[in-house]
C-alpha cells in the first residue's frame, strides 16, 4: 500500500493491485474475496496457475474443506447420508435433511409420535416398525389376537 495526493493535495490511501498473470476458468468456488487486491482469492480456493485452484483448509485439521478442479464441493470426514456436507465456522459437517440426526445423518428421528420401547424402533423419520403382536404409529397397541398370534392388521390390531 501507499500514499498519494489527490488534487487539493489531500493524502489518501491506495493499495497496489496485483497483477494478473493468470486465471482460472470460473473462478476457485465461491464468489471472489476482493477483487480489487486480487483476482486469485476466492471463498473456497485460491487460483495459483492457469485453472489450478488450491482449496482452502478446515480448521484446526489442516485438511481441505472443499474437493473438484474449481474447489467447488464441500468435502466431509463421512459420508452424508440423508443430507449434504457443508462449510461453516472454517469447518466442514453434514447438515441433516429433517427427521435425521447423527454426524452422517443416518439416524432416523420419530419426533411425531415415538416409538413405544421394547415394541418398535424408528426405521425412517416418523415411521416406527414394530415387534410383532404391536402395532399403531408408535407401536404401542398390543394385538388383541388370541395364542400369541400376530397381528394381521395393523389398524384394528386383530
Amino acid at each position: 500500500e501507499y500514499v498519494t495526493l489527490d488534487s487539493s493535495s489531500q493524502p489518501i490511501l491506495a493499495i497496489e493491485q496485483v497483477p494478473i498473470t493468470h486465471a482460472c476458468t470460473g473462478g476457485c468456488g465461491g464468489n471472489i474475496k476482493n477483487a480489487t487486491v486480487s483476482a486469485y482469492e476466492y471463498d473456497h480456493g485460491t487460483c495459483v496457475a492457469p485453472d489450478t485452484c488450491e482449496c482452502v483448509l478446515r480448521q484446526p485439521s489442516g485438511k481441505p474443506a472443499f474437493q473438484g478442479t474449481a474447489c467447488e464441493a464441500a468435502l466431509c470426514d463421512v459420508s452424508c447420508k440423508n443430507g449434504d456436507c457443508v462449510y461453516e465456522n472454517n469447518d466442514t459437517h453434514c447438515k441433516c435433511n429433517a427427521g435425521w440426526v447423527s454426524v452422517a445423518c443416518d439416524v432416523p428421528v420419530c419426533a411425531t409420535y415415538g416409538c413405544t420401547v421394547g415394541r418398535g424402533i424408528c426405521v425412517l423419520p416418523d415411521t416406527c416398525e414394530c415387534e410383532p403382536g404391536f402395532f399403531s404409529q408408535d407401536c404401542g397397541k398390543a394385538c388383541a389376537c388370541g395364542d400369541n398370534g400376530k397381528c394381521n392388521d395393523g389398524a384394528a390390531g386383530t
